[in-house]
């Protein structure tokens, strides 16, 4: 299971029933008599219902808090104290921004651990990463 289905899977289950009843019940209807309309409102609720189950629901601020704990965790693990990890916000993204002292070895790890983490899409560090430098 990943972190979006944990927190979104009711949007997720409510707009297939809806996608399903609307369907069930204009495709009953023969070819010439369908109404699409009734698609398009299945379609229109279930995106509404979307957006109050990631806005007032909560579902976005509950993902937030999970994922930054799980960061957290991790920095703490490695023994990364000073370094804060936080979501990208305004809007909501599952990019995670590092920010603290590490030199460049650890940015880099950093990096490569915490894309592991649930939830997580990209990582980046509040300031550019220095180029890599070779042998």
């Amino acid at each position: 299971m990943t972190a979006i289905w944990h927190f979104y899977w009711p949007a997720f289950v409510l707009a297939a029933i809806f996608g399903l009843v609307a369907g069930v019940v204009d495709f009953r209807r023969p070819r010439g008599q369908r109404n699409y309309a009734l698609l398009a409102s299945a379609a229109l609720a279930a995106a509404a219902i979307s957006y109050l189950w990631h806005g007032p629901g909560g579902a976005g601020h509950r993902m937030t808090i999970s994922v930054e704990r799980a960061a957290r965790v991790a920095l703490r693990n490695y023994e990364m104290t000073k370094v804060r990890a936080k979501l990208e916000r305004d809007p909501l993204r599952r990019t995670l921004v590092l920010s603290g002292p590490a030199d460049d070895f650890q940015q880099r790890q950093m990096i490569r651990i915490l894309r592991q983490v649930p939830g997580v899409g990209t990582v980046r560090w509040d300031r550019p990463l220095a180029p890599s430098r070779g042998l």
